[in-house]
Protein backbone atom coordinates (compact mmCIF):
# COMPACT_ATOMS: atom_id res chain seq x y z
CA UNK A 1 0.00 0.00 0.00
CA UNK A 2 1.28 3.47 -0.95
CA UNK A 3 1.36 5.71 2.14
CA UNK A 4 0.31 8.67 -0.03
CA UNK A 5 -3.02 6.93 -0.62
CA UNK A 6 -4.04 6.91 3.05
CA UNK A 7 -6.46 9.83 3.02
CA UNK A 8 -9.64 8.46 4.57
CA UNK A 9 -10.90 6.34 7.46
CA UNK A 10 -11.43 3.43 5.01
CA UNK A 11 -7.77 3.65 4.03
CA UNK A 12 -6.83 3.46 7.72
CA UNK A 13 -8.89 0.29 8.14
CA UNK A 14 -7.24 -1.28 5.08
CA UNK A 15 -3.80 -0.51 6.52
CA UNK A 16 -4.81 -2.03 9.86
CA UNK A 17 -6.09 -5.23 8.20
CA UNK A 18 -2.90 -5.47 6.13
CA UNK A 19 -0.73 -5.23 9.24
CA UNK A 20 -2.85 -7.88 10.98
CA UNK A 21 -2.45 -10.22 8.00
CA UNK A 22 1.33 -9.68 8.15
CA UNK A 23 1.21 -10.30 11.91
CA UNK A 24 2.90 -6.95 12.39
CA UNK A 25 0.08 -4.94 13.88
CA UNK A 26 0.77 -2.72 16.88
CA UNK A 27 -0.55 0.67 17.96
CA UNK A 28 2.92 2.23 17.84
CA UNK A 29 3.60 0.97 14.32
CA UNK A 30 0.13 2.06 13.16
CA UNK A 31 0.67 5.55 14.59
CA UNK A 32 4.12 5.82 12.99
CA UNK A 33 2.85 4.83 9.53
CA UNK A 34 -0.11 7.20 9.72
CA UNK A 35 2.09 10.14 10.68
CA UNK A 36 4.50 9.23 7.89
CA UNK A 37 1.63 9.12 5.40
CA UNK A 38 0.31 12.48 6.62
CA UNK A 39 3.74 14.11 6.28
CA UNK A 40 4.21 12.65 2.79
CA UNK A 41 0.75 13.74 1.68
CA UNK A 42 1.16 17.25 3.15
CA UNK A 43 4.51 17.78 1.39
CA UNK A 44 2.98 16.66 -1.89
CA UNK A 45 -0.02 18.98 -1.53
CA UNK A 46 1.98 22.03 -0.48
CA UNK A 47 4.41 21.67 -3.37
CA UNK A 48 1.83 22.55 -6.03
CA UNK A 49 -1.01 25.04 -6.41
CA UNK A 50 -4.55 23.72 -6.75
CA UNK A 51 -8.06 25.09 -7.04
CA UNK A 52 -10.64 24.13 -4.45
CA UNK A 53 -14.36 24.62 -4.04
CA UNK A 54 -15.58 26.01 -0.73
CA UNK A 55 -19.16 25.64 0.38
CA UNK A 56 -20.10 27.57 3.48
CA UNK A 57 -23.39 26.49 5.05
CA UNK A 58 -24.98 29.09 7.34
CA UNK A 59 -27.79 27.73 9.49
CA UNK A 60 -28.75 30.28 12.14
CA UNK A 61 -27.61 32.86 14.65
CA UNK A 62 -28.11 33.28 18.40
CA UNK A 63 -28.27 36.31 20.67
CA UNK A 64 -27.04 38.85 18.12
CA UNK A 65 -26.26 42.19 19.73
CA UNK A 66 -28.62 45.09 19.08
CA UNK A 67 -27.43 48.01 16.95
CA UNK A 68 -30.80 49.80 17.02
CA UNK A 69 -32.16 52.03 19.77
CA UNK A 70 -35.13 50.40 21.47
CA UNK A 71 -35.30 47.31 19.26
CA UNK A 72 -33.35 44.29 18.10
CA UNK A 73 -31.03 44.36 15.09
CA UNK A 74 -32.24 43.60 11.56
CA UNK A 75 -29.47 41.11 10.68
CA UNK A 76 -28.16 39.88 7.36
CA UNK A 77 -24.95 38.12 6.28
CA UNK A 78 -21.89 39.23 4.35
CA UNK A 79 -19.19 36.68 3.45
CA UNK A 80 -15.74 37.70 2.21
CA UNK A 81 -12.92 35.63 0.77
CA UNK A 82 -10.10 37.86 -0.45
CA UNK A 83 -11.58 40.25 -3.02
CA UNK A 84 -14.79 38.23 -3.36
CA UNK A 85 -17.75 39.60 -1.43
CA UNK A 86 -21.17 37.94 -1.09
CA UNK A 87 -23.94 40.00 0.53
CA UNK A 88 -27.44 38.97 1.59
CA UNK A 89 -28.59 42.51 2.38
CA UNK A 90 -31.83 41.95 0.49
CA UNK A 91 -32.63 39.11 2.95
CA UNK A 92 -32.37 41.07 6.20
CA UNK A 93 -34.64 39.90 9.03
CA UNK A 94 -36.56 42.59 10.89
CA UNK A 95 -36.03 42.85 14.68
CA UNK A 96 -34.60 39.35 15.01
CA UNK A 97 -31.86 38.49 17.53
CA UNK A 98 -32.00 34.78 16.60
CA UNK A 99 -32.16 34.73 12.77
CA UNK A 100 -32.62 31.58 10.70
CA UNK A 101 -30.38 31.75 7.63
CA UNK A 102 -30.50 28.35 5.87
CA UNK A 103 -28.15 29.72 3.22
CA UNK A 104 -25.16 28.36 1.29
CA UNK A 105 -22.25 30.33 -0.17
CA UNK A 106 -20.15 28.76 -2.94
CA UNK A 107 -16.62 30.11 -3.43
CA UNK A 108 -13.51 29.01 -5.34
CA UNK A 109 -9.97 29.71 -4.13
CA UNK A 110 -6.38 28.67 -4.79
CA UNK A 111 -4.50 26.57 -2.23
CA UNK A 112 -2.18 26.75 -0.44
CA UNK A 113 -2.39 30.34 0.74
CA UNK A 114 -6.16 30.79 0.30
CA UNK A 115 -7.44 33.98 1.95
CA UNK A 116 -9.40 33.42 5.19
CA UNK A 117 -13.17 33.25 5.10
CA UNK A 118 -14.74 36.22 6.88
CA UNK A 119 -18.31 35.79 8.07
CA UNK A 120 -19.98 39.07 9.05
CA UNK A 121 -23.39 39.84 10.53
CA UNK A 122 -24.72 43.33 9.75
CA UNK A 123 -27.65 45.36 11.01
CA UNK A 124 -29.78 46.77 8.17
CA UNK A 125 -30.59 50.48 8.42
CA UNK A 126 -32.05 52.18 5.35
CA UNK A 127 -31.78 55.72 6.79
CA UNK A 128 -28.51 56.00 8.71
CA UNK A 129 -26.39 53.25 7.16
CA UNK A 130 -25.80 49.65 8.14
CA UNK A 131 -23.81 48.74 11.25
CA UNK A 132 -21.51 45.78 11.78
CA UNK A 133 -22.81 43.47 14.50
CA UNK A 134 -19.74 41.24 14.54
CA UNK A 135 -17.63 38.86 12.51
CA UNK A 136 -15.69 35.61 12.72
CA UNK A 137 -12.73 34.45 10.61
CA UNK A 138 -12.33 30.87 9.35
CA UNK A 139 -8.90 29.60 8.26
CA UNK A 140 -9.29 27.46 5.13
CA UNK A 141 -5.74 26.12 4.83
CA UNK A 142 -6.01 24.62 8.30
CA UNK A 143 -8.99 22.62 7.14
CA UNK A 144 -7.87 21.42 3.73
CA UNK A 145 -4.43 20.35 4.95
CA UNK A 146 -5.58 18.77 8.24
CA UNK A 147 -5.65 14.95 7.81
CA UNK A 148 -8.16 14.45 10.63
CA UNK A 149 -10.53 17.05 9.15
CA UNK A 150 -10.21 15.58 5.64
CA UNK A 151 -11.21 12.10 6.79
CA UNK A 152 -14.53 13.32 8.25
CA UNK A 153 -17.23 12.64 5.68
CA UNK A 154 -19.76 14.94 7.35
CA UNK A 155 -17.93 18.02 8.54
CA UNK A 156 -18.65 19.13 12.13
CA UNK A 157 -21.12 21.95 12.69
CA UNK A 158 -19.39 24.88 14.36
CA UNK A 159 -20.67 27.39 16.88
CA UNK A 160 -18.65 30.50 16.02
CA UNK A 161 -18.76 33.63 18.15
CA UNK A 162 -18.95 37.04 16.49
CA UNK A 163 -16.68 39.86 17.63
CA UNK A 164 -16.65 43.60 17.00
CA UNK A 165 -13.45 45.73 17.01
CA UNK A 166 -14.92 48.04 19.66
CA UNK A 167 -15.94 45.29 22.12
CA UNK A 168 -14.09 42.53 23.97
CA UNK A 169 -17.20 40.40 24.50
CA UNK A 170 -18.86 38.24 21.86
CA UNK A 171 -21.68 39.98 19.96
CA UNK A 172 -23.55 36.76 19.21
CA UNK A 173 -23.01 33.29 17.78
CA UNK A 174 -23.58 31.75 14.33
CA UNK A 175 -24.11 28.07 13.59
CA UNK A 176 -22.36 26.95 10.41
CA UNK A 177 -19.94 24.55 8.74
CA UNK A 178 -17.69 24.54 5.67
CA UNK A 179 -16.83 21.93 3.04
CA UNK A 180 -13.56 22.33 1.13
CA UNK A 181 -12.96 20.03 -1.86
CA UNK A 182 -10.18 19.99 -4.44
CA UNK A 183 -11.42 20.58 -7.99
CA UNK A 184 -10.01 17.75 -10.10
CA UNK A 185 -11.28 14.92 -12.26
CA UNK A 186 -10.67 12.46 -9.44
CA UNK A 187 -12.79 14.56 -7.08
CA UNK A 188 -15.43 15.65 -9.60
CA UNK A 189 -18.24 13.65 -8.06
CA UNK A 190 -17.49 14.78 -4.51
CA UNK A 191 -16.97 18.38 -5.56
CA UNK A 192 -20.48 18.63 -6.96
CA UNK A 193 -22.17 17.25 -3.84
CA UNK A 194 -24.38 19.73 -2.01
CA UNK A 195 -26.16 19.39 1.30
CA UNK A 196 -29.80 20.43 1.34
CA UNK A 197 -30.21 22.71 4.37
CA UNK A 198 -33.59 24.12 3.41
CA UNK A 199 -35.82 24.40 6.49
CA UNK A 200 -38.37 21.69 7.14
CA UNK A 201 -41.62 22.69 5.40
CA UNK A 202 -44.38 23.97 7.66
CA UNK A 203 -47.45 21.73 7.96
CA UNK A 204 -50.86 22.11 9.57
CA UNK A 205 -51.60 20.22 12.80
CA UNK A 206 -54.52 20.03 15.20
CA UNK A 207 -54.44 19.63 18.96
CA UNK A 208 -57.55 17.92 20.36
CA UNK A 209 -57.84 18.66 24.04
CA UNK A 210 -60.47 16.80 26.08
CA UNK A 211 -61.31 18.24 29.51
CA UNK A 212 -63.17 15.67 31.62
CA UNK A 213 -63.25 16.93 35.18
CA UNK A 214 -61.40 18.71 37.98
CA UNK A 215 -60.50 17.78 41.53
CA UNK A 216 -60.20 19.90 44.67
CA UNK A 217 -60.89 23.26 43.02
CA UNK A 218 -61.10 25.97 45.75
CA UNK A 219 -64.59 27.31 46.45
CA UNK A 220 -64.66 31.04 45.72
CA UNK A 221 -68.29 32.04 46.39
CA UNK A 222 -69.61 33.01 49.84
CA UNK A 223 -72.16 30.20 49.84
CA UNK A 224 -69.39 27.59 49.56
CA UNK A 225 -69.59 26.92 45.82
CA UNK A 226 -67.78 27.81 42.60
CA UNK A 227 -69.11 28.19 39.06
CA UNK A 228 -66.16 26.50 37.40
CA UNK A 229 -65.05 26.85 33.82
CA UNK A 230 -61.67 26.36 32.13
CA UNK A 231 -59.94 28.60 29.62
CA UNK A 232 -57.25 27.12 27.36
CA UNK A 233 -55.01 28.30 24.53
CA UNK A 234 -51.77 27.79 22.62
CA UNK A 235 -52.03 31.07 20.73
CA UNK A 236 -53.02 34.19 22.68
CA UNK A 237 -55.33 35.16 19.81
CA UNK A 238 -57.25 31.87 19.92
CA UNK A 239 -58.44 31.30 23.49
CA UNK A 240 -61.25 28.82 24.13
CA UNK A 241 -63.49 28.06 27.10
CA UNK A 242 -65.39 25.04 28.38
CA UNK A 243 -68.98 25.31 29.46
CA UNK A 244 -69.62 26.16 33.12
CA UNK A 245 -70.27 23.75 35.95
CA UNK A 246 -72.64 25.86 38.00
CA UNK A 247 -72.83 25.59 41.78
CA UNK A 248 -69.93 23.12 42.12
CA UNK A 249 -69.86 22.29 45.84
CA UNK A 250 -67.10 19.70 46.21
CA UNK A 251 -64.42 21.20 43.98
CA UNK A 252 -64.92 18.34 41.50
CA UNK A 253 -66.36 19.97 38.40
CA UNK A 254 -67.43 17.79 35.47
CA UNK A 255 -67.22 18.81 31.79
CA UNK A 256 -66.43 16.08 29.24
CA UNK A 257 -65.65 18.99 26.90
CA UNK A 258 -63.44 18.90 23.81
CA UNK A 259 -61.40 21.79 22.40
CA UNK A 260 -59.72 21.94 19.00
CA UNK A 261 -56.63 24.06 18.35
CA UNK A 262 -55.16 24.44 14.86
CA UNK A 263 -51.46 25.33 14.63
CA UNK A 264 -48.50 25.08 12.27
CA UNK A 265 -45.20 23.29 12.81
CA UNK A 266 -42.31 23.79 12.68
CA UNK A 267 -42.47 27.45 13.58
CA UNK A 268 -39.77 29.91 12.57
CA UNK A 269 -41.27 33.00 14.19
CA UNK A 270 -40.60 32.02 17.82
CA UNK A 271 -38.76 29.35 19.78
CA UNK A 272 -40.16 25.83 19.74
CA UNK A 273 -40.32 25.73 23.55
CA UNK A 274 -42.70 28.73 23.54
CA UNK A 275 -44.67 27.81 20.41
CA UNK A 276 -46.11 24.55 21.78
CA UNK A 277 -47.05 25.48 25.32
CA UNK A 278 -50.68 24.79 26.27
CA UNK A 279 -51.99 27.06 29.02
CA UNK A 280 -54.96 26.01 31.15
CA UNK A 281 -56.65 28.42 33.57
CA UNK A 282 -59.48 27.64 35.99
CA UNK A 283 -61.99 30.41 36.75
CA UNK A 284 -65.04 30.99 38.88
CA UNK A 285 -67.65 32.55 36.62
CA UNK A 286 -69.45 35.64 37.92
CA UNK A 287 -72.43 36.95 35.98
CA UNK A 288 -72.49 40.47 37.48
CA UNK A 289 -68.75 41.07 37.97
CA UNK A 290 -65.45 39.94 36.52
CA UNK A 291 -64.61 36.27 36.69
CA UNK A 292 -62.33 35.14 39.52
CA UNK A 293 -59.04 33.51 38.54
CA UNK A 294 -58.41 30.35 40.59
CA UNK A 295 -55.31 28.59 39.25
CA UNK A 296 -53.23 27.85 36.14
CA UNK A 297 -51.29 24.97 34.61
CA UNK A 298 -48.81 24.99 31.69
CA UNK A 299 -48.17 21.92 29.56
CA UNK A 300 -45.04 21.82 27.41
CA UNK A 301 -46.09 19.93 24.26
CA UNK A 302 -42.81 20.36 22.37
CA UNK A 303 -41.72 16.71 22.63
CA UNK A 304 -45.23 15.57 21.74
CA UNK A 305 -45.23 17.74 18.60
CA UNK A 306 -41.73 16.59 17.62
CA UNK A 307 -42.84 12.96 18.03
CA UNK A 308 -45.88 13.59 15.83
CA UNK A 309 -43.75 15.27 13.15
CA UNK A 310 -41.15 12.52 13.14
CA UNK A 311 -43.57 9.58 13.22
CA UNK A 312 -46.25 11.08 10.97
CA UNK A 313 -49.03 9.74 13.18
CA UNK A 314 -51.31 10.73 16.05
CA UNK A 315 -49.79 10.88 19.52
CA UNK A 316 -51.58 10.97 22.87
CA UNK A 317 -50.95 12.51 26.28
CA UNK A 318 -53.07 11.77 29.36
CA UNK A 319 -52.82 14.05 32.38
Amino acid sequence: MDLDEITSSDDKQQLKHLLIQLEAHSENLMSFLLHASYDSLLQKQLSSSQDALIRLYMIEGFDLASRDLGSFSDPYLVVRCGKKVYSRRDKYQLDEPNPKFYDMFEITAKFPGAPPLEIEAWDYDDLFGDDLIGKTIMDLDDRLYCPEWRTIAQKPIEYRELYHPSASLAQGTVLCWADVEEISSAKAEQATRKWDIAPEPTKDYQLRRAVYDTQNVPLEDLEGTSDVFIKAWIDEDNKKETDTHWRCTGGNASFNYRMLFDFKSPTYTKSESDAYRLKLQVYDRDVFASNDFICQMDLDLRLLVLDCRAAGRQVHLNR
